[in-house]
């Protein structure tokens, strides 16, 4: 991994949001909406169903990933993200795989991200 990519790597899997959001990602090879990345982003950072999340919770996470996490994701290439249809259609984890790999190997939240 040259020096750019690691820099790459690093900012891009700087927040609990974004490293959830591209493991939801990585689990499937179909579109996902912006809807169905959130949902899987709270489950995981909350560790708990969604019902059981509260529901200000739910959409505070839901418009970060809109305004912030995931045009990161796509600006860096990582993601092909369609804001307009609000849908992620491909997701390309080469960049950042190998550090991924070590961190969600070791990441276990102690709380959720606020």
């Amino acid at each position: 991994m040259s020096h750019s990519s690691t820099d790459l790597a690093c900012r891009v899997l700087s927040h609990s949001y974004r490293r959830s959001a591209l493991t939801a990602l990585g689990t499937t090879e179909t579109t996902m909406t912006v809807r169905d990345v959130s949902n899987e982003v709270v489950a995981r950072e909350y560790a708990a169903p969604l019902p059981d999340v509260p529901s200000e919770d739910v959409k505070r996470v839901y418009l970060s990933l809109l305004h912030v996490h995931l045009p990161m994701l796509a600006d860096a290439n990582v993601i092909d993200y369609d804001p307009d249809r609000g849908v992620i259609e491909d997701t390309d984890l080469e960049a950042v795989e190998p550090l991924f790999s070590t961190i969600s190997e070791t990441d276990v939240p102690i709380e959720p991200a606020r």
